[in-house]
């Protein structure tokens, strides 16, 4: 189980974030639980903490309360992940008083949020990040994001290529985009490439380890070659290729 706690003082706000996460929770499997108050939110996991996983705390512009929020829930259990979350202005460099993962400005933002999350999610070792689900008439698909080659978009539909096989429904790249990880790259309007399973990275072409070759347009041409470099240099992608040193 994924536990998703989050303390926000608003109400507007934090219903704005219910929304958003309502939006983005997909996992039979995942959970969140929201507090107005933080005396409520401490009782609870004082209570229950083994739930204390991933914890999102408000904050005004000053940081030292939150600080001491994030020092109280190390105390019940060191393992906890926090976000931060503030206004324009907030007193950031302040903040790394306390080990966190992530700040989120106010109001939300969907992709920033799901990004967040999902950093969270893989500091945490829970997983949620390595399964793409696909809904289309004929159910529900689990892929394994590691499986997956490249996303192609053509008029409406979605395809989405594993080797030998693809899955394809009706719908935008944008449906897609909070669950995919920076191993994921936009290199043309119509198509994603999983950097892992990239060979080459040419001017007008990313070919792919199963021999296929994939458009870059001229517009993303920078992006992606500063995506792909970021991603090598990356310590997982050195790992992985030594795991798996013939590809």
């Amino acid at each position: 189980m994924f536990i998703f706690t989050a303390y926000v003082k608003d109400p507007k706000d934090l219903q704005q974030l219910k929304n958003l996460l309502q939006e983005i929770s997909w996992k039979p499997s995942w959970k969140y639980q929201l507090f107005t108050n933080w005396r409520s939110l401490l009782q609870y996991y004082r209570e229950h903490p083994s739930d204390l996983q991933l914890v999102l705390i408000d904050m005004d512009e000053d940081a030292a309360p939150a600080v001491q929020k994030a020092k109280e829930l190390f105390a019940i259990e060191p393992n906890v992940r926090i976000i931060f979350c503030g206004p324009k202005g907030t007193d950031i460099p302040a903040l790394y008083e306390a080990d966190h993962l992530y700040f989120l400005y106010r109001p939300f933002l969907r992709e920033k949020l799901a990004a967040a999350m999902e950093k969270g999610a893989r500091a945490l070792g829970k997983g949620m990040q390595e399964q793409l689900h696909v809904v289309n008439q004929k159910g529900i698909h689990s892929l394994s994001k590691d499986n997956i080659t490249f996303i192609e978009k053509n008029r409406r539909m979605v395809h989405v290529h594993t080797g030998d096989s693809s899955c394809s429904f009706y719908g935008r790249f944008s449906e897609l985009e909070p669950y995919l990880d920076s191993r994921f790259c936009q290199c043309h309007q119509s198509y994603i490439v999983n950097l892992y399973q990239v060979r080459e990275l040419e001017q007008e072409s990313l070919t792919l380890k199963t021999g296929e070759r994939i458009p870059v347009s001229k517009n993303r041409k920078k992006l992606v070659r500063t995506h792909y470099e970021k991603f090598i240099q990356q310590k997982p992608y050195w790992q992985k290729l030594q795991k798996d040193p013939h590809k």
